[in-house]
């Protein structure tokens, strides 16, 4: 899962799990790759590939962090910080900050995620800023929108988890 972002709509059993285990960095990525990652194949998760970084600083306009500044900055990086090492992250949002996501996600188009997406300052990314690459993350930022649409339906809470 190189630099590959997922996002975990975590049942109530798994929230207890995850939040048990915050700051014990080693019980927390045990915990999570061996009862959550499993779930691939289900409807609880959303992968990004790389396009997180992408995506989140489209979000949380070019603000790379972890608070969570507003419902669109929360999308992605946003939120509980649950690690502190840096090669592993995983980032927690509550029930009732998805049902703001959602709700904020919701309302960004394709169109506005490209303009979005556009506004990175290419400075601050580390990757090549062009068309493929755009493309690339509104079609994975589709992904997630649907994503937060189902988690927030179902009142889970979600992580983000990605290996740097």
């Amino acid at each position: 899962m190189v630099a590959r972002g997922v996002f975990f709509a975590l049942t109530p059993e798994q929230e207890t799990g995850v939040l048990s285990r915050a700051g014990k960095h080693q019980e927390l990525v045990d915990y999570v790759v061996s009862s959550i990652e499993e779930r691939w194949d289900e409807p609880w998760l959303a992968e990004t590939d790389k396009t997180w970084d992408a995506m989140h600083r489209a979000l949380g306009d070019d603000v790379f962090d972890y608070e969570l500044r507003s419902p669109l900055h929360g999308a992605v990086l946003g939120g509980r910080l649950l690690t502190t090492e840096d090669w592993y992250i995983v980032v927690y949002k509550g029930a009732d900050q998805v049902r703001a996501i959602a709700q904020a996600v919701g309302a960004v188009s394709d169109v506005e995620m490209r303009a979005r997406y556009f506004a990175i300052d290419q400075s601050l990314y580390d990757y090549d800023k062009d068309e493929e690459d755009c493309q690339a993350t509104v079609g994975w930022f589709n992904e997630v929108r649907d994503f937060y649409q189902r988690a927030a339906a179902g009142g889970r809470s979600v992580i983000f988890a990605v290996d740097q």
